[in-house]
């Protein structure tokens, strides 16, 4: 998994959308003001895979004037963990442990075929699962249950960010010192405001996105960094101007739902 950073010739912001919008490999991709324009999620099978898509699939491209390349080492949040504070602590409580996300069996095919018709809609049944994908509803049942079971797969709800109050979308890399990496990334992530915070290569240590409600919100917030942790510095900062796809969904430009492009696994 990586995190991809272009910068794009003038003129070229939209052509190079539409060529990767629609690429099963990109999950997630925002226009972003700051150092460069374009900020892609990216999954692949293994490093020889993404550089294959770095050099031919995105760098071939005319448009992109230079490409950075953050290779995530280990997540320490995501979406799926992020609340939006609506329960208190007894409410919190009935909906029981989350589990632990394991890497899924990419080997196993039926899986992966259940895996793609939840993608597409996480609330079908186990019929409506047997009759999307061909498998019995027996063994849909006993395989999904199993993968959450297992942790292979994780629930996550989404909603349009802007329209719900959260009209800013920053990402910060920061680096920390090394010794107090882990220890760092876990204080960050506990933080209500982050959505996503990550271990990464590059010249920073740590890639950290939050959802604000203001700019005011977000400065107050850079301060907060700060203050909790000693020796942070942040390197770099984007602000999203809009998210184009989130987690394989295409999104319209009030943030809700257009069309699902299954993603690659």
């Amino acid at each position: 998994m990586a995190y991809v950073e272009v910068r794009c010739s003038p003129g070229a912001i939209e052509p190079l959308i539409d060529q990767l919008v629609s690429d099963p490999r990109v999950f997630s991709l925002e226009q972003v003001a700051g150092d460069f324009d374009l900020f892609l999620s990216v999954v692949t099978r293994g490093p020889a895979a993404l550089a294959h898509f770095l050099s031919h699939d995105l760098g071939a491209h005319d448009g992109a004037l230079s490409v950075n390349t953050r290779v995530s080492l280990r997540g320490y949040r995501e979406g799926s963990s992020w609340r939006v504070r609506a329960l208190d602590r007894d409410q919190r409580a009935q909906l029981g442990p989350r589990p632990a996300w394991t890497h899924p069996d990419a080997s196993s095919s039926p899986d992966l075929v259940l895996l793609r018709a939840l993608g597409g809609d996480g609330r079908r049944s186990y019929a409506e699962l047997a009759a999307v994908t061909g498998i019995a509803e027996p063994t849909a049942r006993r395989r999904l249950q199993r993968m959450i079971r297992q942790g292979e797969i994780l629930f996550r709800c989404d909603f349009a960010q802007q329209l719900a109050g959260w009209r800013l979308l920053a990402t910060y890399r920061m680096n920390v010192p090394a010794d107090r990496l882990d220890d760092a990334a876990r204080e960050l992530s506990a933080l209500p405001d982050v959505r996503l915070c990550a271990a990464v290569t590059g010249n920073c240590n740590l890639l950290v996105s939050v959802w604000s409600r203001s700019a005011e919100e977000t400065a107050r917030l850079e301060g907060h960094f700060g203050e909790r942790i000693p020796g942070l510095s942040i390197t770099a900062r984007t602000v999203t101007l809009r998210t184009v796809k989130r987690m394989g969904q295409l999104l319209h430009p009030d943030g809700t739902a257009a069309e699902h492009i299954p993603l690659e696994m």
